[in-house]
């Protein structure tokens, strides 16, 4: 899942990252509050941000503020991450929409702690089930590139034990695989997740037609070869 950290200093960054498991946490840094919102803006899905207090051009608490007032990212915690502790400052902190506070310099243990709190412990913004190393590599690779945060699996039963321990935004599956199809994963997950939007991927569109995989509870229909954009704006209507 991606980071967004918000005007800290070089020190603080690597801490940061080596706290943060880069299989999991893909940190993105932005050097003031003015980038921190145009990063938000854009499409990559952050989950969390980290902010100093002290920003050129606007301080973390008028930051802060923004991300709160904007109805895109009131839901996005913030962990505010300051050399200044003092309980007025932190009380400020939290008033202004901070979901909790730690200070510098960075203990690599409590921060990641705080970051697993905040974003929760177990989840990740898409499952990729495909038995085709190849597709599972380049999907991965893909929305990686973007952002995302992927579990990949080459079976319909790891994908099935994969939901029931984590937390995913989206699922995309192939429909032919050995043993069991992506329609059997699909009648399971809208069986038992039916929240969890599923997007189907296939190379033989003749034989499994966009009308029949919808039918069948499916939220997108992609044939094989596909675009990279077309995934993406379709993860992106989803999560």
């Amino acid at each position: 899942m991606s980071v967004l950290v918000v005007g800290q200093d070089d020190d603080t960054i690597r801490a940061i990252s080596s706290a943060l498991d880069s299989n999991a946490y893909q940190v993105h840094k932005a050097a003031d509050a003015k980038e921190g919102l145009t990063r938000l803006a854009s499409r990559v899905p952050y989950k969390i941000v980290i902010t100093d207090l002290e920003l050129p051009g606007m301080t973390g608490l008028q930051f802060l503020r923004r991300v709160r007032g904007n109805p895109k990212l009131r839901e996005t915690p913030v962990l505010v991450c300051s050399a200044v502790g003092d309980a007025q400052t932190v009380m400020k902190a939290i008033e202004s929409g901070a979901g909790d506070y730690i200070v510098k310099p960075v203990d690599c243990d409590a921060l990641r702690s705080k970051v697993e709190r905040l974003v929760g412990n177990k989840c990740a913004d898409v499952l990729v089930v495909d038995d085709d190393p190849t597709i599972r590599d380049l999907l991965v690779r893909i929305l990686s590139r973007e952002g995302f945060s992927v579990v990949a699996v080459p079976c319909v039963d790891d994908a099935i034990q994969s939901i029931s321990t984590t937390r995913f935004g989206v699922v995309i599956s192939d429909i032919e695989m050995p043993d069991r199809t992506g329609l059997d994963l699909l009648k399971h997950i809208k069986q038992h997740s039916p929240r969890l939007p599923v997007l189907m991927i296939t190379g033989k569109a003749e034989k499994y037609g966009q009308h029949k995989i919808m039918s069948a509870g499916a939220s997108g229909f992609i044939t094989k070869p596909f675009k990279n954009t077309e995934i993406v704006e379709k993860l992106i209507s989803y999560l």
